[in-house]
């Protein structure tokens, strides 16, 4: 935790990742938790890009829990957050909400 301080401009990478990485192995709540805190410390201190960071890996999270509605309530304005180079990843996230779900039940489409 005080790394997520410490760090400066590039403090937000370890939640930023620990997210992705917990979110991949299904251990969704602290994925989620991870995720909230990013959004809401770069909201707090007016630091866009990091609240688009938590925004976007929020909503892929809440996508993978099946929370279509608010993972697009969390990944549209985190396209605008974001600077052009993480713009196809975000596109990515939005792409795989918004395409059907797979028919035989894909876990790595999930």
């Amino acid at each position: 935790m005080a790394a997520d301080d410490a760090l400066g401009v590039v403090s937000y990478l370890r939640r930023f990742s620990l997210s992705w990485l917990r979110a991949d192995r299904g251990a969704f709540d602290d994925a989620r938790e991870l995720a909230t805190r990013l959004r809401e410390d770069g909201r707090n201190r007016h630091n866009p890009l990091e609240e688009g960071r938590g925004r976007w890996v929020l909503g892929d999270v809440l996508r993978r829990m099946g929370d279509l509605e608010a993972s697009e309530r969390e990944l549209e304005p985190a396209v605008a957050m974001a600077v052009p180079l993480e713009h196809p990843g975000m596109l990515g996230s939005l792409a795989a909400l918004r395409s059907p779900r797979p028919s035989r039940g894909c876990t790595r489409c999930l």
